[in-house]
C-alpha cells in the first residue's frame, strides 16, 4: 500500500509513547513514499505539550504545530482557501 498526500507530525523531545527512536524509524519508513512529510521535535517539550489545560503545555510548540497544520490545509483542501 502506498501512502500519498501530505503529513505533518509534531513530537515532544521527551515522550515515552513516541521516543525519538520511533520518530527516526517513522521518518525512514515514509522517506520512500510519495508523501510530503514534515515533522518537528519540540525541544524541552513533554508528551501532551499541545494540550492547553496540561501543566506541561508548551504554547510555542503548540502554535508551531497549528501553523504547520493550517498551512497544510490551505495547500491540500481547495475549499479551505475559498
Amino acid at each position: 500500500t502506498e501512502f500519498r498526500g501530505e503529513l505533518y507530525c509534531g513530537f515532544a523531545e521527551t515522550d515515552p509513547y513516541a521516543p525519538l527512536s520511533m520518530v527516526k524509524e517513522l521518518d525512514e519508513l515514509l522517506r520512500p513514499c510519495p508523501v510530503d512529510y514534515r515533522y518537528a521535535i519540540h525541544q524541552g517539550a513533554q508528551h501532551g505539550y499541545a494540550l492547553p489545560n496540561r501543566d506541561i503545555f508548551d504554547p510555542h510548540g503548540a502554535a508551531r504545530d497549528w501553523e504547520q497544520i493550517f498551512a497544510m490545509f490551505h495547500r491540500q483542501i481547495p475549499a479551505y482557501t475559498s
